[in-house]
């Protein structure tokens, strides 16, 4: 994060203000939106990165794309964001926002990396786990990754549960070496 302490203040500050007005989750999906749309656009990336475009330049672009479009909060959000001079903080505000929900809500996302595609019934059994492991809500991402032989990895935060066959692989190797 490029200022990792402000992002979390102005996420905080914004949660709160979307608590208050009963618009967590409206505004969750307005920064969801936000973010992938920076993710594939290079040009918005560089737009909201750039620290000499004038005020009113980025005000107008701003009401432009998101104006009607995103709840009202998050349209003054985004104002907010352009007078002082932060808009290159958005995406942390986004995750963070994220996180902040998440917490809230008692949610716990994962994400599960597979080898062959996953039936609906095999990830909501998996989700079924997870959520009795960690005693929350899950909330799912499903990613391919052509690397496993086969199986899959479940990802929960920092923390890889590794269900793949190169996983019971190398643990046969460990297990049959000491």
């Amino acid at each position: 994060m490029a200022d990792s302490r402000a992002g979390k203040r102005y996420a905080r500050a914004l949660f709160s203000l979307a608590t208050d007005d009963q618009v967590v989750d409206r505004v969750l999906e307005d920064l969801r939106g936000l973010r992938a749309l920076i993710a594939q656009s290079e040009d918005l990336r560089r737009f909201v990165q750039h620290p000499a475009l004038p005020d009113e330049k980025q005000k107008d672009v701003m009401k432009a794309m998101f104006g009607g479009r995103v709840a009202p909060l998050t349209e003054r959000f985004l104002q907010f964001l352009v007078d002082r001079r932060r808009l290159a903080l958005l995406v942390d505000i986004c995750e963070v926002y994220e996180d902040l929900y998440c917490v809230a809500r008692n949610i716990q996302r994962i994400s599960i990396e597979y080898s062959h595609s996953l039936r609906d019934d095999q990830v909501r059994a998996i989700e079924a786990k997870m959520g009795a492991r960690y005693g929350k809500d899950i909330e799912t991402t499903t990613v391919h990754e052509a690397s496993l032989l086969g199986g899959f990895r479940v990802r929960v935060g920092d923390v890889v549960h590794d269900f793949s066959v190169r996983g019971k692989l190398d643990g046969l190797r460990v297990a049959l070496t000491t």
